[in-house]
């Protein structure tokens, strides 16, 4: 018999001359009479190391199946998955990170460790355990440091992630990051529940029922959305469309067309100029508020390359276009689901509220008729009785 030293893996062999099982003494594995060397042992670990993955040795070595394939998984706390869930408590009660956290952060990690613990896979191993609390403490510390405030929901919102993870973990390697990445996805599941994504929430394509537009409180849950989406090239396609969209109401055959030729900067502000698929162009001024957002993509897209796809020399077509935003809305649940007609009906819905003549709407928005603005005005924001008879009576 050859006891398993403590940090030993444990797996299923599919061969019968190697067998594994719990005793009153421990977890001990029986080896077969005829095998080379002491495994498990360092004797072996050496063999392995030098000769690196088993599929690719030279050498009549047996390999212990069972140890090879449970090489990164960890040993169970115990065969009983209740007993093992009872001795993770005891490892997160003695948890105290290194450096030593706070009591109020520590607190804080062990009831959120605790409460995971249902999602870890059963029996739970000590090495889910330990790595759990590591990522979350770091995450919690992370919170400490920015003074954000010590609630799950706040410690596990996709901003306070994304930083978390690419500003407080920049010095790490990329594989370790994406190791806490994936480990504090699985965290949430546990803590916040599943977000079922409902196709019929999404804003349809059709030519028929008019697509609501955002709220003011969407438009700004939706930019700080588009700039913590993954990897860089998705968010600066995801935040040039929600900012273009929402500063000057293009159609997606202009967006897709917008260079920095396209615009200018005034005394009145920042203009572009919308070419139509008819080539027809009108001049777009850009709404006050997304006015630094807009200079902010200015100063980082080159000269003759596309505004919303900075890195390539050529438009992409617009079938690729809804492709990739669907994409990005289905990996990373937006705070309302959106396309270049919601975003459009948006910058339309604005400067009714602000009382801008509809002729002048008109020609910025391209349009010949007012069935769009029709249909748009059922979400304007009402006016107060006083603001109506501010209105009605004139300028002063």
């Amino acid at each position: 018999m050859a006891r398993l030293a403590p940090g030993e893996r444990l797996a299923q062999s599919a061969r019968t001359d190697y067998s594994i099982k719990w005793t009153e003494s421990g977890l001990v594995g029986t080896v077969p009479a005829d095998a080379v060397g002491d495994w498990p042992s360092d004797r072996w670990r050496k063999h392995l190391a030098h000769c690196g993955p088993v599929r690719e040795c030279r050498h009549r070595v047996p390999a212990p199946e069972w140890w090879v394939l449970m090489s990164k998984r960890g040993l169970p706390l115990h065969p009983d998955a209740e007993q093992a869930r009872e001795l993770a408590y005891l490892i997160i009660n003695k948890w105290r990170g290194h450096p030593p956290m706070p009591d109020h952060l520590l607190g804080f990690t062990h009831d959120m460790v605790r409460d995971c613990l249902m999602i870890a896979p059963q029996p739970v191993t000590k090495t889910w355990v330990e790595f759990t609390l590591s990522c979350i403490g770091m995450l919690v510390r992370s919170v400490a440091v920015d003074n954000g405030p010590l609630t799950r929901e706040h410690v596990f919102s996709k901003p306070v992630v994304d930083r978390f993870l690419y500003h407080h973990m920049r010095g790490h390697a990329p594989s370790t990051v994406a190791n806490y990445r994936r480990r504090t996805d699985f965290i949430q599941v546990a803590l916040k529940g599943v977000t079922i994504r409902n196709p019929k929430s999404q804003p349809s394509l059709s030519s028929g029922e008019a697509i609501p537009p955002l709220t003011s409180t969407d438009e700004a849950a939706l930019y700080q959305w588009a700039c913590g989406v993954r990897p860089a090239q998705r968010r600066d396609r995801v935040v040039a469309v929600v900012t273009l969209g929402l500063a000057f109401g293009p159609t997606t055959s202009e967006l897709l067309q917008l260079t920095p030729e396209d615009f200018a900067v005034d005394d009145q502000g920042i203009h572009v100029v919308l070419t139509t698929l008819n080539d027809e162009t009108r001049t777009v001024t850009c709404r006050r508020e997304w006015e630094d957002r807009v200079a902010a993509l200015l100063e980082v897209t080159s000269a003759r390359r596309y505004m919303t796809t900075p890195w390539r020399d050529t438009p992409i077509t617009e079938a690729t276009h809804y492709i990739v935003l669907n994409k990005a809305q289905e990996l990373y649940t937006p705070p309302v689901y959106f396309n270049s007609s919601s975003l459009r009906n948006t910058w339309l819905v604005r400067h009714m509220e602000a009382g801008v003549p509809l002729r002048s709407l008109m020609k910025a928005a391209g349009l010949r008729t007012t069935e769009s603005l029709s249909r748009m005005m059922g979400y304007c924001e009402p006016q107060t009785d006083e603001e109506i008879a501010a209105a009605l009576r004139g300028p002063q």
